[in-house]
């Protein structure tokens, strides 16, 4: 009691010694408890210093609720050689139950949303590759989301470590039962609008098409592109006033993830019919750059991205105009001369000579361009694979519904004018040396992916190469099997109907099927070798019109394997077959395509044959 009657304060414990019920020294530079744990000393309700804050192991104290303060720049904080002392830290955390304190009513977590030392390693290996290097990624700051994991909601969390989890090391068991840890943490924390948020939604979307959830897939990614927009993400953060106070290693991180996003976006506008379109574009963010810190804090990555998300949505622009066949046989033939046509040469000579992977003859590389090649990709040190492959679908996916007019017996040479005749030749060459370049480059890939040792074998991925090389066999089959004799004649195309076609056909779908067998896809693949085979060693014209009919979708798989897929989907590829049906001899059925698409245009070559 003071001399004036009021009650003198009585010193209060830390919160530490308070939380766990233990005395406390109460000295003011920190308790003898904490000292010895190396943990912050917060004193929350001291009168003279609120917010007195000391922590004996690092200057980036963990948050502690109801207190407010900076966590610094990125200068500030610890990088990953201080993560034995922070280890230190969070594993005195770990050993205790984490409890919210927003409200004066305690709520015990759910452990599956809990943080855990196995997935911080998991995290950890996956952009250290297993502690070989420094951590690095080509779309976000892997040092930072290390350092700064346990602070991470337990979306962004387990995102990642969903993310870390390989196919080979882990049964689909466990990989699934984190994937439904990352689906709770979905609903269980609010969506609060940042860059790392609108990554891991994203990132939530491409693990959901892992496991073949695709409707799932379609939700994450509109979520995702919703906060894009929100976030003004499509502006450069030098172009924004409010990302001013931001770090140049978060700049960056903010332009590599939207890249990734409009990646994703434009990759979906370019086989999904059914993607919601959104205005998104590239040309008001600069193109990913390398930032020193003082070491490369990101993998490489070039402006290749901005070329690449432009072809996949030229791809995408193409798709959407042929969605529905037009009224009449001339409307296909006056898009040579539209805007769309406009668009396609803007972007096609927009793409710099060095991305490019030029030779001269499309069916076959020589030695020496083989090595041109190669030596191309070695001074570059970038994947080029997709935007080679791209560049050579878009010019197919445009001028093949130009092509199939070649099937119609109204479209014969002798019902069409010189300049039909010549719109329509001018595609066939189009689409047949888009083929095979497609192939060629297929297999040059593979080929440098194996023998060589120049540059890491991750820049002749062909993962993504499934719709490519479908796009091509899409070409070689309905050259083969259904276009007109006399218009291969008149375009004058080299290998056709050949040993030398069949060879290729069977070599590319023995590399893809060794990248990945994916059904439906493969077997697709296998129905038009099957009809190829026919065709060039028999001669059999396939009329299979009396046949059995099997339509063929996609299954939007249940993320529980014990159920059954819950629906039939339309199929994901480029362009598609356009209402054309797939049969062979030898298989005594023929095989047609899901979609309101496909059925628009079986319709369309019946009311004009």
């Amino acid at each position: 009691m003071y001399a004036n009657g009021t009650k003198q304060s009585k010193a209060l414990s830390c919160e530490e010694c308070r939380r766990h019920k233990k005395g406390c020294s109460k000295e003011r530079g920190g308790c003898l408890s904490c000292k010895a744990k190396g943990v912050p000393c917060v004193y929350l309700k001291q009168v003279s210093n609120v917010s007195h804050i000391v922590n004996p192991v690092t200057n980036d104290s963990a948050a502690v609720t109801g207190i407010s303060f900076s966590l610094g720049t990125y200068q500030d904080r610890p990088t990953i050689s201080q993560h034995s002392s922070l280890l230190e830290t969070y594993l005195n955390a770990l050993q205790e139950p984490l409890t919210v304190f927003e409200t004066n009513h305690w709520e015990i977590e759910d452990p599956d949303l809990l943080p855990t030392m196995e997935e911080w390693l998991s995290v950890f290996n996956f952009y250290t590759r297993d502690g070989s290097t420094s951590p690095r990624c080509s779309f976000i700051d892997a040092d930072a989301l290390l350092t700064n994991y346990f602070r991470k909601s337990p979306l962004v969390r387990l995102v990642f470590f969903c993310m870390s989890l390989k196919d080979g090391l882990n049964d689909e068991a466990s990989l699934i039962a984190v994937f439904n840890r990352t689906r709770k943490s979905v609903f269980r924390c609010p969506v609060i609008p940042s860059v790392e948020t609108a990554f891991a939604y994203f990132a939530i979307s491409t693990q959901a098409l892992r496991f073949g959830a695709i409707n799932l897939q379609g939700q994450f990614l509109k979520v995702a592109l919703d906060l894009v927009l929100e976030l003004q993400m499509d502006i450069d953060p030098d172009d924004l006033p409010q990302c001013a106070h931001l770090s140049s290693r978060e700049k960056e991180e903010r332009r590599r993830i939207f890249w990734i996003l409009l990646l994703d976006y434009c990759y979906e506008l370019s086989i999904n019919d059914e993607q919601p379109l959104f205005p998104l574009l590239g040309d008001r963010v600069k193109a990913p750059s390398q930032v020193y810190d003082p070491a490369p804090v990101f993998l490489e990555l070039s402006e290749e991205v901005k070329w690449r998300a432009g072809l996949e949505n030229l791809i995408g622009i193409t798709k959407r105009h042929f969605i529905r066949p037009p009224s009449s046989i001339h409307d296909i033939l006056n898009s040579k001369v539209g805007p769309l046509w406009n668009v396609v040469t803007s972007t096609h000579e927009g793409v710099p000579g060095i991305y490019l992977l030029e030779f001269d003859h499309p069916s076959a590389m020589t030695v020496l361009e083989e090595e041109k090649l190669l030596n191309q990709i070695v001074k570059l040190q970038q994947f080029l694979v997709p935007v080679n492959l791209l560049f050579h679908s878009s010019t197919s996916v445009f001028h093949r519904p130009i092509m199939f007019l070649s099937y119609l017996p109204s479209c014969r040479p002798a019902y069409c004018s010189n300049a039909e005749q010549a719109i329509i030749i001018n595609a066939i060459d189009k689409c047949w040396e888009s083929a095979w370049r497609i192939s060629s480059l297929y297999l040059f890939f593979a080929k440098m992916g194996k023998k060589q040792s120049k540059v890491p074998s991750r820049l002749f991925n062909l993962h993504g190469g499934l719709y490519h090389v479908l796009e091509a066999y899409i070409v070689f089959w309905f050259v083969t099997c259904r276009m007109e004799p006399v218009w291969a004649t008149l375009a004058g195309l080299e290998n056709y109907n050949n040993i030398a076609l069949l060879e290729r056909m069977k070599d590319v779908l023995e590399i893809r099927d060794s990248v990945s067998s994916s059904e439906p896809y493969s077997s697709i693949m296998k129905a038009m070798l099957a009809e190829v085979v026919d065709k060039v060693r028999e001669g059999k014209s396939t009329n299979l019109n009396d046949a059995e009919s099997i339509e063929v979708g996609m299954e939007a798989m249940g993320i529980s394997r014990d159920q059954a897929p819950s629906e039939i989907v339309d199929m994901r590829w480029f362009m598609g077959f356009l209402g054309m049906e797939v049969g062979a001899f030898s298989q005594g059925k023929k095989i047609r395509f899901r979609g309101t698409t496909e059925e628009s245009w079986r319709l369309f070559w019946k009311l004009n044959a």
